[in-house]
């Protein structure tokens, strides 16, 4: 790494600062820092993935991993929510994503990273964020852990790990994609009321629909009877309200237009999709895609690096980012094609299928339709 600790400082504080926007010199000064910075944790993030896998896979063989180096927006955002915040003490630059089955398989491999040498600190504690037992606000759930890795320098970088079930992550993934098209921020709790209602509501179905029984035995046809008779139940009133308003939002109109809030989603998931199934046309499995989407014209330009030419790809991507920065219809992001499914594994964020998401939507809205007309005819007879 070619900067100091001062310098990698001094940069977090004016990517956030009025100063940047006039001054292309302190602008390219400043992206130059950010981008050896970043650098700074790859060999460290692909130490980390290779420590990981072996946990991974004889926890739950259909697992998947997922690894990314944080882009500069997600870089931006997070100095300016966080007073307190520092580029260079910034805990996720480098960060992997652990998908599995389900909550009991997730709490095996976390309580096993907790006990390795590498997620404790000098005193021997763990650092870490169980939003699975106590959900964000917005109803985010998974567990964070960091750990701490070398670098080619022999330095140690610190990887943020997040574990979480696969309804957990598709949740998260829809949510990305809202945000992609939309712009609202909801990852970030802000947003449309409407839209962080949705998300919270939904969030908090997925959870009674993982500790169902059924779930928990893969057995969708008991998963199915258990949750409508969970909403059913005249205790469970709340539930069956956030139900009804999750079917009433996705079913409603998009003012001006023939789509529903479902429709128009699942617009956005094709778009991605066929994102998908171009980047890695005719491609090799191992290597990085530059992506440059329009979000309103829908034109994606695309480039293609192999693995050994991170840093080529990397440069190239921080100059995207610099020239594109004041223009808000572009999104730019660099992902990692190294998984045989191609990058909707790779980087769900942005390629994932979001038909499991709604297969379980469609579910909420079952229920919602009989809970709802049970409720009545009990209001009836009362």
């Amino acid at each position: 790494m070619k900067y100091s600790k001062k310098q990698i400082e001094k940069a977090g504080f004016d990517l956030i600062g009025s100063a940047i926007e006039f001054d292309k010199k302190l602008l390219s000064e400043t992206m130059s820092v950010l981008t050896d910075w970043r650098d700074s944790h790859i060999t460290a993030l692909d130490t980390c993935e290779n420590f990981l896998k072996s946990k991974v896979y004889s926890t739950d063989s259909a697992a998947f991993i997922a690894k990314r180096i944080k882009r500069t927006e997600s870089i931006v955002k997070k100095l300016k929510r966080f007073n307190k915040m520092s580029l260079k003490n910034m805990q996720d630059i480098g960060g992997i994503r652990i998908v599995l089955a389900n909550n009991k398989k997730v709490k095996k491999l976390f309580d096993e990273l907790c006990k390795e040498p590498n997620f404790m600190n000098d005193d021997g504690n763990v650092k870490f964020k169980n939003y699975i037992l106590e959900p964000k606000a917005d109803g985010y759930r998974s567990i964070h852990i960091i750990g701490k890795f070398l670098n080619d320098d022999q330095e140690l970088k610190n990887i943020e790990v997040q574990l979480r079930t696969a309804l957990q992550h598709c949740w998260a993934t829809s949510l990305e994609i809202i945000d992609l098209f939309t712009n609202q921020n909801l990852k970030l709790n802000e947003g449309t009321t409407e839209w962080r209602l949705f998300f919270k509501y939904v969030s908090n179905q997925f959870e009674i629909i993982e500790s169902l029984k059924g779930f928990k035995r893969n057995d969708q046809r008991s998963m199915v009877t258990e949750y409508i008779e969970f909403i059913k139940k005249e205790e469970n009133l709340n539930s069956m309200n956030e139900a009804v308003y999750i079917h009433n939002f996705v079913t409603k109109l998009i003012p001006g237009s023939s789509y529903t809030i479902e429709s128009l989603f699942q617009e956005y998931a094709r778009s991605l999709h066929s994102i998908d199934e171009k980047i890695l046309k005719g491609k090799s499995k191992q290597g990085y895609v530059l992506l440059r989407l329009n979000v309103f014209t829908g034109r994606l330009d695309t480039e293609y690096y192999d693995k050994s030419q991170y840093s080529e790809a990397s440069k190239r991507y921080s100059f995207y980012e610099t020239t594109l920065a004041a223009n808000k219809s572009w999104v730019v992001a660099l992902v990692s094609s190294n998984a045989v499914g191609g990058i909707k594994e790779a980087y769900p964020n942005y390629f994932a299928d979001s038909k499991v998401f709604w297969n379980y939507i469609a579910l909420i809205r079952q229920a919602a339709f009989i809970g709802y007309f049970t409720n009545q005819a009990r209001k009836k007879v009362s």
